[in-house]
């Protein structure tokens, strides 16, 4: 009797897992949620992958100082042709997504895209001096911030085109 009891409840077992399994194929299966986009992958404005790159430098000297925000938002204006708000959005949007990623290096591919299909040689060369502005504006930049620049210029194909650089 015990063993009827116990081949019954296996046999109930089965059905009930084999329906739960084929209604979830019904629905698609136990498939992960698609998680949103990071951030990088996001970006399509070449204005807020500069301010990525500018936040980056002055993060890696540790909280950004208020000469080192001014120096972001100056040079913003300068090369961008914005706004004081202008500016700050972007500077804020750049420390929010610093906030995020911890450290753009590893999604710098990701994020010189936009910068690559929109901009010019020229408008390229200025990113790298906006860098270079940043890097120079906390008693001289540091190897990691010095690498960031490096890895750009390579990336966007700037050193060979023998552009001169104080870093």
């Amino acid at each position: 009797m015990l063993l009827l009891a116990t081949l019954i409840g296996v046999i109930l077992l089965y059905i009930v897992i084999r329906k739960l399994s084929d209604r979830a194929d019904a629905r698609g299966g136990f498939q992960m949620q698609k998680r949103p986009p990071k951030l990088v992958e996001a970006i399509i404005d070449p204005r807020e992958a500069a301010a990525l790159l500018l936040v980056q430098l002055a993060v890696y000297r540790g909280d950004v100082s208020v000469n080192h925000k001014q120096v972001i938002i100056e040079e913003m204006q300068k090369y961008l042709y914005i706004d004081d708000a202008e500016a700050e959005g972007l500077y804020s949007f750049g420390r929010m997504g610093v906030g995020q990623l911890q450290d753009v290096t590893p999604s710098l591919h990701r994020l010189l895209k936009p910068i690559e299909q929109s901009l010019t040689l020229a408008e390229m060369k200025d990113l790298v001096r906006m860098m270079e502005t940043v890097a120079l504006a906390e008693s001289g930049p540091l190897p990691i911030q010095r690498k960031l620049i490096a890895d750009v210029r390579k990336r966007l194909h700037l050193s060979e085109v023998g552009d001169s650089s104080p870093l």
